[in-house]
């Protein structure tokens, strides 16, 4: 479940309205909006303080449903967000990675925008992390 959606839940869950969590959580309304609609996701440490502002475990928005994981060795295109959140690092620092050829997992071409592929399967392989369906399905 990304990030929006979990915010939402909770807001919802707690009945807390959109300027009630700004306050909480000492963010602006505008950057509370940004991350219900999804237009931006906040780094992990912020994503621990909005949990514990707002009562939960600080790796509320941090956990993934294992159970949920890539079956049947499927394969198909990581999304650069998705890897950056599973590996917890800056996504650019996952684009750069690709367009310097780091990684065996995927690769990246200029074609007047850079363009990336990342293999679920050598993902997986090579880092050891289980990409979770319900994260592919609303991160792609």
């Amino acid at each position: 479940m990304t990030f929006s959606k979990k915010l939402h839940k909770l807001i919802n869950e707690l009945h807390l309205s959109q300027s009630q969590v700004a306050k909480l959580t000492g963010l602006s309304p505008s950057a509370i909006s940004l991350y219900l609609s999804g237009d931006r996701e906040p780094y992990s440490d912020l994503k621990k303080e909005i949990a514990i502002a707002l009562g939960m475990n600080e790796n509320y928005f941090l956990e993934i449903v294992p159970e949920l994981a890539i079956q049947n060795n499927s394969v198909f295109n990581v999304p650069v967000c998705l890897a950056a959140k599973l590996m917890q690092k800056n996504p650019v620092w996952i684009r750069k990675g690709l367009q310097d050829g780091r990684f065996p997992w995927g690769y990246a071409v200029h074609t007047g925008k850079w363009n990336y592929w990342i293999s679920s399967k050598k993902f997986q392989e090579y880092t050891g992390i289980v990409i979770p369906v319900n994260e592919v399905e609303q991160e792609g």
